[in-house]
């Protein structure tokens, strides 16, 4: 029932909102974690301090705070941004100021600069945000290993991209010296 709001507008389809949501998880719900759901405790300005003070990055977020400058916070300042990122995550509405990020396109050396996979894009955020993102990923990754697929990347912290094309390459490479035939991943 809860995803049945996701749903509408295909009920052409299935015939109403519920039917869909059962025809997509008669179709794909063997490819759907059961695990726990993720408890995440409250913000705490400690939390995020201890975040910016361990940071060795010296870029200022799309706020023009830097690093350098938000270590020098006093605590009080750290624990009225735990309380607001708590009342964020309790109603899911985000501060204006914490809505926006530029995209920077750099362009990789040696490329075409006519095609746009010759690109990377920088995502410019604000500091604040990078900070919450960092605390609420290390928070999490224990509980998205606990669901993580064996042929799932980036889930977590040790293993990325990467790693998904080595995996591959290998089993391609073992494909062709076995003379097997191989399509797909």
């Amino acid at each position: 029932k809860h995803l049945a709001p996701i749903f509408a507008g295909q009920e052409l389809r299935y015939g109403s909102p519920r039917a869909t949501a059962a025809a997509f998880f008669t179709t794909y719900g063997a490819h759907i974690g059961h695990g726990r759901e993720c408890e995440l405790p409250p913000v705490r300005g400690a939390e995020l301090r201890s975040i910016i003070r361990s940071t060795t990055s010296v870029a200022g977020g799309l706020d023009s705070i830097v690093p350098a400058e938000a270590k020098l916070y006093p605590m009080v300042v750290w624990d009225r941004l735990a309380d607001m990122f708590n009342a964020t995550e309790a109603t899911g509405r985000w501060p204006s100021k914490l809505r926006h990020a530029k995209a920077v396109f750099l362009r990789k050396p040696e490329e075409d600069p006519f095609l746009m996979g010759s690109y990377r894009v920088l995502l410019i955020i604000p500091l604040f945000y990078r900070m919450w993102a960092k605390l609420r990923t290390r928070q999490m990754a224990s509980w998205a290993r606990s669901w993580a697929g064996k042929y799932m990347y980036s889930t977590a912290p040790g293993s990325g991209a990467a790693d998904a094309h080595y995996a591959f390459a290998l089993r391609l490479e073992h494909a062709v010296v076995k003379h097997m035939k191989f399509a797909g991943v």
